[in-house]
């Protein structure tokens, strides 16, 4: 599946008119721990390897040539066997975590988000409040609001992207520029690795 997503500050006067005729479906904490090398070989291709409840994640950014709108684009992988292949990394049979760390692959964030997610239909709203853990060692606290929509084939990114900018100025959220929580937590904390993001152009 692919995920076509677009993040946005939170409304001023809260979410009740943004989450309007929407089911809340569920709300919960994820626990999301990223990687990468030293080098930052991941962030420089806007590559996402996390560990989320325990679970090995990697998200790759999809090129948008098709489309004028800025949403994120992400194929997901999400089985032992799809990251070792996407990695190009030895599976010695020691599991993925050992070999990750064989191969250089260190954690550089640890966020801990409370997740409320509203849906109707094929779009999901996921409002997020996040800290960074431990909380002895920052004091990264950040809301944000995605609006996303999952689509099977490329051929349906850009009829999705079209989809959440009309719902999204149909409940008048501000559509500049809004780094998601990874990217805020490094603004703030690892302004270096952001740096990486800029000199590939993957983010202002």
């Amino acid at each position: 599946m692919i995920e076509v997503e677009r993040k946005f500050l939170p409304p001023i006067g809260g979410i009740e008119k943004l989450v309007e005729g929407f089911a809340a479906s569920t709300t919960k904490t994820n626990d999301d721990t990223y990687f990468d090398t030293a080098d930052y070989r991941l962030t420089a291709r806007n590559w996402w390897l996390r560990m989320r409840n325990g679970k090995f994640e990697l998200k790759i950014a999809q090129k948008q040539e098709h489309s004028g709108f800025p949403t994120d684009v992400f194929d997901e992988r999400e089985t032992d066997a799809e990251i070792y292949a996407a990695l190009k990394i030895p599976q010695t049979g020691a599991g993925l975590a050992n070999d990750l760390a064989a191969a250089g692959f260190a954690p550089f964030a640890h966020l801990s988000t409370e997740r409320t997610k509203y849906s109707r239909g094929e779009m999901v709203i996921d409002v997020d409040h996040v800290i960074a853990l431990p909380t002895t060692e920052t004091d990264f606290v950040y809301d944000l609001v995605e609006i996303e929509v999952m689509v099977a084939t490329e051929a349906d990114v850009t009829q999705a992207q079209e989809k959440i900018y009309a719902f999204a100025a149909e409940r008048g959220l501000v559509t500049g520029y809004t780094p998601g929580k990874v990217l805020a937590y490094l603004i703030q904390c690892r302004p270096e690795q952001y740096n990486v993001l800029r000199e590939h152009g993957i983010a202002p």
